[in-house]
């Protein structure tokens, strides 16, 4: 691991590939972070973070001169897009086609050319020469510059949301891949990360999933479909299309045949079983070769605790599977995908050894925290309004988690099926809870012991009680599992308090928390996103800081007040 600097040091993470964003760690804590996407309004926006830089030094009342070190995730195969930053960033990532023949070309030369020594020695120059004229335009030029790998980026930010412990913790990233790397292996003790295991592309999982999510027609990024889709898979079709035969947990180590994988998930699709089926054989093998690799990997090193980050854990029945490890503690770096580079490249280079290193992941662009009369909003939500949410500070990843978000009542399936609409989501997709903590065992068959991080962040699907599916049949899957948000007094005491309100209102200990977005648009950032999102989606009525807008169709306030 990258030596750390001293831990007082104040550390600027970033990140400039897609999903672009900028991070502040001081003292050896994430007290702020951005994703690129939120200020430009460009769904996963790539390129140099200029935006998110200025962004989280002012959210801290820091000046470019505050700044101590600068750390920059991704050393391999990533100076022609620097180069080329302006038009790298004027690309959507959601129209690249990774199965295209420029992209597979890029893909080449990031994990094969850019490996070869003196192509390796350019990259290294070009780099520091590009950033560092990139870095003299914010008056950072002053600040070391370190380029951290991006898996040990990500390793960092899932070690740095486990809790203090003797214990040592089996770390573990996937994803398509960064720095000719798609697995790492890492025994995380006492603040230190040591690198047990690398693995190339050829055991990418990801790159295979991402490959039937083009191939079932949707975007690059929206692998969560192929997620959603898969909970409807015919058991009998899974067994028959057998994609183990193409993914391998042999010697130690994941291979994947992705021609032959994908090859056979094309015939099966011309030969005409349904995308759900496709979708469930490869989430059924990937979740038994995963789980089955991480078991073997977790008695080698000895360790009864579990830290995972990178995309392929954005997979949250994936998730949920694991945790039926037997496990001490199981956490998701919350920002698991690319996003969380930025942060992960801060924590290498101040080190890990902050008890408390993460706090929450309300990291971003704040309005004000105070919240209106919280049995007034229960009761919209019971009479079946869309309410959204704009308040406090932004949540850093992929997950609103009630400061950006839209509520409404999970009791109502023809509510779901009208906000689908309005969101112009796809139809399969689920709905999550919020749910009080304290009221956890009412809707959920599983302890928290162990989960609590992650059952609070959404970051994983978990089996629900028989009750709650048919008091709350929008929160739940239709494989019984639903992924929740427990609220805990202390974190968010406004939003606990709406939540009891509505349970005593209706008996129901769950609201509906989803992201305040359209489809492939990002998440709401500032009060002037969330009115104008809320009047185009047609939102019932909006909470922007201590006030209600009702969004009616003279958008008329109901209470005024100072945002």
């Amino acid at each position: 691991m990258t030596k750390a600097i001293h831990k007082k040091s104040t550390i600027l993470g970033l990140w400039d590939g897609h999903d672009a964003g900028a991070a502040l760690v001081i003292e050896g804590q994430l007290v702020a972070a951005m994703s690129e996407e939120r200020l430009t309004r460009v769904k996963r926006q790539g390129g140099f973070p200029y935006s998110s830089i200025r962004e989280v030094l002012k959210l801290k009342g820091l000046e470019a001169r505050d700044v101590d070190e600068v750390s920059m995730a991704g050393t391999q195969g990533r100076l022609p897009a620097r180069v080329l930053n302006q038009k790298y960033t004027n690309i959507d990532p959601e129209d690249v086609d990774p199965l295209s023949m420029a992209s597979k070309a890029f893909s080449a030369y990031q994990n094969h050319v850019a490996s070869i020594p003196g192509i390796r020695q350019v990259e290294a120059i070009g780099t520091q020469t590009v950033l560092g004229k990139k870095l003299r335009e914010l008056d950072l030029n002053h600040c070391g510059l370190h380029l951290i790998d991006h898996h040990e980026a990500h390793a960092a930010s899932a070690a740095a949301v486990l809790t203090p412990s003797d214990s040592p913790a089996l770390v573990v990233t996937m994803d398509g891949y960064g720095d000719g790397c798609s697995l790492s292996l890492w025994r995380f003790h006492k603040g230190q990360l040591h690198k047990v295991q690398r693995s190339g592309p050829r055991s990418s999982i990801a790159l295979l999933y991402g490959a039937l999510t083009r191939e079932l027609g949707f975007k690059e990024g929206e692998e969560g479909k192929v997620t959603g889709l898969a909970s409807s898979a015919s058991p009998e079709v899974i067994q028959k299309l057998n994609m183990k035969r193409f993914i391998h947990h042999f010697q130690g180590r994941i291979q994947v045949r992705h021609r032959a994988a994908l090859r056979a998930l094309r015939q099966a699709k011309e030969t005409g079983f349904p995308p759900a089926d496709l979708a469930g054989a490869l989430q059924s093998a990937m979740e038994e070769v995963v789980f089955d690799f991480i078991e073997s990997k977790l008695e080698e090193e000895g360790c009864s605790r579990l830290a995972v980050a990178g995309g392929l854990f954005a997979n949250v029945s994936l998730n949920g599977r694991l945790s039926q490890l037997d496990l001490e503690e199981f956490v998701i770096f919350p920002a698991m995908t690319d996003q969380g580079l930025c942060a992960g490249a801060a924590f290498v280079t101040s080190g890990l050894d902050h008890p408390n290193a993460v706090p929450s992941m309300y990291l971003g662009s704040r309005i004000s925290r105070e919240g209106p009369d919280p049995a007034q909003v229960a009761s919209m939500i019971a009479s079946g309004a869309f309410v959204g949410v704009a308040r406090g500070a932004m949540e850093f990843g992929p997950r609103a988690l009630g400061h950006r978000s839209i509520l409404f009542d999970p009791r109502r399936p023809d509510l779901a099926d009208k906000l689908q609409g309005m969101l112009k989501r796809s139809p399969f997709m689920p709905f999550a809870p919020m749910i009080n903590a304290k009221r956890w065992h009412e809707a959920f068959r599983v302890s928290r012991r162990g989960l609590e991080r992650p059952s609070r962040e959404m970051t994983i699907a978990l089996p629900t009680q028989k009750d709650f599916q048919e008091l709350a049949p929008v929160a739940v899957h239709v494989d019984g599992t639903a992924r929740p948000q427990a609220v805990e007094q202390y974190d968010d005491p406004w939003m606990a308090e709406v939540l009891e309100h509505f349970y005593n209102q209706t008996g129901c200990p769950a609201i509906i928390n989803t992201s305040f977005n359209r489809h492939r648009e990002p998440i709401v950032c500032s009060a002037e996103n969330a009115l104008s999102s809320g009047e185009t989606i047609g939102l019932d009525a909006l909470i922007l800081g201590p006030d209600i807008l009702e969004l009616s169709p003279r958008h008329t306030e109901m209470h005024h007040g100072h945002i």
